[in-house]
Order: structure tokens, then C-alpha cells, then sequence
């Protein structure tokens, strides 16, 4: 019984956990994750080699979607964007200078440490939940199977019916950011293959021989720039008024252009 409600606590701090710092509120843990009794029912029920993989898997799911939350809520907080592996690796010696000129580095180094521990900590419990489990009584096995199954199809039927307490976000949440990676490798390849080419002007001699003699507005934008065009908080705002800005521009003969 302790390790059901040890695995059902650390299960829902990994799955309802959200991935920006704005909503890391206590109604947005007022959710059911599907994949926490669907995790238990099938590792009740699972015997062997089969149990072994079930376990092995789910606690790397732990860790790693506990992992992308935690950088997601720090690269969020720093750069207003989602945790991207393959760029942000290479990025961490400024994420760090960034973070830490901006709260203190003490507080930053107090952050790094408490995420670090919270990671290790749930995913270190999740699994000893689900070895205590296996290991308990087999009346107790089929009494917890039993209970975990109910909830499972319960809790299915809900989400089928589009309630919204309930969710089985983890696939989708790793799936786009496996998208997110694989883009950006491309989007890399491509940008060196252009680099590679060395076409375009190779000096600023007759660089802007195309715009002479006419007033050209150039309008600066911090990198934050690209976050309020991409950001779900902010792009249902910003797109719009960006449209009907580049409408009237348009309207008096004139063009522009946004890019990063």
C-alpha cells in the first residue's frame, strides 16, 4: 500500500508538472494523469523479463520528461522559448552567465541544485514504488491490479469524452519535442550548406545599390522578438496586430519585413 501511494505521488508530480514558470500554480496539478495507473495496472499485471522492461522504460519516461520540464521552466524563464536539446546544449555557458547575472548567482546555483535533486529524488522513488509494489502480497497485487484498472478505464472513457481534468499528454509532449530537435538539425544542415556556398556579397561595396536614393526604415528587435510571433501565450496577440500593421504599410505604398 505505501509503495501505491509513494509511486501515485511522485506519478503525478512528474506528469502534471507544467513546463513554464507562469503556471506553476496548484490548479494546474488539479489534473488526472492517464499514464499513472495505466503504468501500475501494467506492471501488476506483467510478470519476468516483461515487468523488468515495463519498469525500465517508465522510469526513463520519469527522468526524461521530468528533465525537459525542469529546462523548460529555465530556458522559459531566461529566454522565453522551450528547452530545444540540440541548440541549448551548446548555449549552457550563457543560459548559465544570463541566469545568474539576472537573479544572483547564488540563487542560480540554489536553482540548479534543488532541480537536479527534485529530478533524481522522484525518479529514484518512482522506481522503488514499483519494485515495493511487485514485491507486496499477492491478495494485495490483485486488490491494487484491481483498483488501477478501474481507474485506467474510468479515467479513459473521460478523456474520450473530452473532460478536461483528464490527460495523456507524455507521447505528444516528447513527440513534439522530437519533432522540435529533428527540425532544427535540418534547419542547421541547411543554413551550412548555404553558408558553404559563399553566394551573396562578399564586401559592402554596392551593397545597397537596389535602395538608393530612398528612405529606408530599419527597426531593431531583440532576440525576445521571435517569442512574442511563436509563443502560444503571446502569438494570438501579437500575429494579428502584426498583420493589420503590415496591411496599412502596405496601404501607403510601402514594405516590410520580420525575420531572425
Amino acid at each position: 500500500l505505501i509503495g501505491a501511494l509513494l509511486f501515485s505521488a511522485t506519478a503525478f508530480v512528474a506528469f502534471t508538472l507544467p513546463d513554464h514558470p507562469d503556471t506553476l500554480s496548484a490548479s494546474n496539478f488539479a489534473r488526472l494523469p492517464l499514464e499513472w495507473p495505466l503504468i501500475a495496472l501494467l506492471v501488476l499485471i506483467s510478470r519476468g523479463w516483461l515487468r523488468r522492461a515495463i519498469v525500465f522504460v517508465s522510469g526513463a519516461i520519469i527522468f526524461l520528461v521530468l528533465l525537459l520540464k525542469v529546462a523548460d521552466i529555465g530556458v522559459q524563464s531566461a529566454f522565453q522559448r522551450q528547452f530545444n536539446p540540440y541548440l541549448d546544449l551548446k548555449m549552457l555557458t550563457d543560459g548559465w552567465n544570463l541566469i545568474s547575472g539576472t537573479i544572483g548567482t547564488a540563487a542560480a546555483v540554489v536553482a540548479l541544485i534543488c532541480g537536479a535533486l527534485l529530478i533524481l529524488l522522484v525518479a529514484a522513488l518512482f522506481l522503488k514504488s514499483l519494485k515495493w509494489m511487485t514485491q507486496a502480497p499477492q491478495g494485495m497485487r490483485h486488490l491494487l491490479a484491481g483498483i488501477f484498472a478501474l481507474v485506467t478505464v474510468a479515467s479513459g472513457c473521460l478523456l474520450l469524452l473530452g473532460a478536461p481534468q483528464v490527460t495523456f499528454a507524455t507521447p505528444t509532449y516528447l513527440s513534439s519535442r522530437l519533432d522540435l530537435i529533428v527540425r532544427s538539425v535540418a534547419d542547421m544542415r541547411v543554413f551550412e550548406k548555404e553558408l558553404a556556398k559563399g553566394i551573396g556579397p562578399q564586401n559592402g561595396q554596392n551593397l545597397f545599390q537596389a535602395v538608393k536614393a530612398k528612405d529606408i526604415y530599419v527597426i531593431f528587435v531583440e532576440s525576445y522578438g521571435r517569442s512574442a510571433v511563436e509563443d502560444p501565450q503571446y502569438k494570438g496577440v501579437t500575429s494579428p496586430r502584426l498583420a493589420a500593421i503590415e496591411k496599412q504599410i502596405q496601404a501607403v505604398g510601402l514594405q516590410s519585413a520580420s525575420g531572425w
